[in-house]
């Protein structure tokens, strides 16, 4: 193993300053030690995860003014990255960009089949929508309020209020921990048309950007009857199926 050959690189009045400079090197620390002299901090490359054989690191060295002596050693090496099933960057950044201009993760994918035929990215496609959406949302500021406005509608109404709404299942514990199923008598009653669910999503017409979860039936001239909606914080998985057929069986 070949020994590190170290160049001074600057002189940091304060700790501060160190932070700034291991900043603009994109690094991160690594090891903090105590020695004769004072404190050792070592920083490495802070892509090392994804490039591994990159060397690149900074080592100050505390002196008893406070200040702090910085020396370098390698270079970065981004040449070779470290293999992942993660999907490429400039296909991520194409999702998110159709992702925010709209399109829903169906229309994503038929996209992304015709441009990479070659790649399986289904899942990842999903995956990668899901999480920047949520990132972008912002938080819901009025949980209590909606808590008391769901406490007062969640009996079910008399046979005579057909047109109350009510709320057969709720969970609201923060913006991605959330799923409210919204009803009346009168939209459950088209249960008598058919036995078959339809059920479809529509996205960002909510102040959060929330996924709309409609369902209902229909009969056999193929009209459409709504039985009722859910504001949800998850897209099309298989847990959002499981909780909304749960709340309907009871």
């Amino acid at each position: 193993m070949s020994t590190r050959i170290w160049q001074e690189l600057f002189l940091c009045k304060d700790e501060d300053e160190l932070l700034t400079i291991a900043k603009e090197n994109n690094t991160c620390k690594k090891r903090t030690e105590q020695r004769d002299y004072g404190l050792c901090y070592t920083y490495i490359c802070s892509e090392y995860r994804k490039y591994p054989l990159c060397e690149f690191q900074l080592k100050a060295k505390q002196s008893s003014d406070g200040t702090y002596k910085l020396y370098s050693t390698a270079s970065h090496d981004h040449q070779q990255r470290n293999p992942t099933t993660r999907l490429p960057s400039p296909i991520r950044e194409s999702i998110i960009r159709m992702s925010d201009n709209g399109l829903v993760t169906s229309q994503i994918n038929r996209v992304m089949k015709a441009l990479h035929p070659g790649l399986s990215i289904d899942t990842k496609v999903m995956n990668v929508s899901r999480v920047h959406r949520q990132k972008d949302r912002s938080s819901i500021k009025f949980i209590q309020d909606l808590q008391q406005w769901r406490s007062s509608r969640q009996n079910v109404p008399q046979p005579n209020k057909q047109q109350d709404i009510f709320i057969p299942y709720y969970v609201a514990n923060y913006v991605n921990d959330l799923f409210i199923r919204l009803t009346t008598r009168q939209l459950l009653s088209a249960c008598k048309y058919s036995s078959v669910l339809a059920i479809d999503y529509t996205y960002k017409i909510t102040t959060n950007e929330l996924p709309l979860l409609v369902f209902g039936t229909s009969d056999c001239n193929r009209r459409f009857y709504p039985m009722g909606i859910c504001l949800i914080s998850t897209d099309e998985s298989a847990d959002t199926f499981r909780t909304l057929f749960r709340g309907i069986q009871q």
